[in-house]
């Protein structure tokens, strides 16, 4: 009967520090990368201001050859949606900010696998070589979702690079 009580207790505590830890993690998640390449500012703002160039380099697009997009308008407001496989989702990207030459803002809208929301900017910037390149996504994590925070950089991290890389690729290769 001892036994009993104390694996009750040892349970008991187990949930009672999974539901506790959370409030120590972060509450929003953040995953940044940057590349340089080898084009001006405007050269480079100009591609990743314009929706209809993403396709071209979304680390995505090849994880679903069938995935369906369209694009409505151009600038701010104007907006990016896609549907495919489990593994790419659905959702759409809109156009809420810009400063030429900078920086494009985009509110990320997750519809399936899961709901959710994302701050995302594409940036540009000179470097001594042409320009620096950075994609930043900022999501709030709801309380225990804060786990999945954790490995959002890794789950992410990769994928950013790759579009990168793809912008690099397309860019010098003008």
């Amino acid at each position: 009967m001892k036994i009993l009580k104390f694996i009750g207790i040892g349970v008991l505590g187990l949930i009672a520090l999974f539901l506790i830890i959370p409030l120590f993690l972060p509450s929003t998640s953040n995953v940044v990368r940057s590349t340089t390449v080898a084009v001006p500012v405007d050269s480079a703002f100009n591609y990743l201001s314009d929706f209809n160039q993403f396709k071209q380099w979304s680390p995505w697009q090849g994880i679903d050859p069938a995935m369906t997009t369209s694009i409505e308008g151009s600038g701010i407001g104007s907006k990016y949606s896609w549907k495919g496989n489990d593994e790419v989702g659905s959702g759409s990207m809109t156009m809420v900010g810009m400063e030429k030459n900078k920086y494009v803002d985009i509110k990320l809208v997750f519809i399936s696998p899961w709901q959710s929301t994302a701050a995302t900017k594409w940036s540009v910037e000179p470097a001594e070589t042409g320009s620096k390149v950075s994609w930043a996504m900022s999501q709030e994590m709801p309380y225990l979702m804060r786990y999945m925070g954790l490995m959002m950089d890794g789950m992410l991290g990769k994928d950013f690079d790759k579009g990168l890389s793809n912008v690099k690729n397309k860019l010098e290769k003008k």
